[in-house]
């Protein structure tokens, strides 16, 4: 059964416009997170409980944030199982100077997982849809098309 024409090329296009727009998801991420990183306090804290269970668990971890001379707990972002930090674990916070309570925890997971992701699909989702198109292309220039 011959396909419609031109049904290569609307797939194709669906795909790299949805690639290319998780790609810049991922890309503003990455940058609002780089920025964040590049203004905070960084401080030692302790992982004191996790929270959550059955499908995961985050990390709740206390530190000091000095400037403000106050004990502060914050909850990690991502969760995962296995649990990626064990109760008792020493990490390391970063916070905005001022906002100890916007900290985050310094590691993979918890600062490139979710730019890492939107990139990684924009990233898939391109070539798909790159390939789809560069088919279409030759299938049009085929003699007798």
């Amino acid at each position: 059964m011959p396909r419609p024409q031109g049904s290569l090329k609307l797939i194709g296009g669906i795909f790299a416009a949805f690639g290319l727009v998780f790609g810049s998801v991922g890309a503003l991420v990455w940058k609002f997170d780089r920025d964040f990183e590049q203004d905070a306090v960084r401080a030692p804290g302790e992982v004191v409980r996790l929270q959550g269970g059955g499908k995961g668990s985050k990390p709740v971890v206390r530190f000091i944030a000095e400037a403000e001379d106050r004990e502060v707990e914050i909850t990690g972002r991502v969760s995962s199982s296995p649990t990626a930090y064990s109760v008792g674990e020493r990490v390391t916070v970063m916070y905005p100077p001022g906002h100890p309570e916007d900290g985050r925890l310094v590691g993979f997971l918890e600062q490139y997982f979710l730019s890492t992701v939107f990139c990684g699909l924009g990233g898939v989702f391109t070539l798909i849809g790159a390939g789809l198109l560069i088919a279409d292309f030759r299938n049009r220039m085929r003699p007798g098309s």
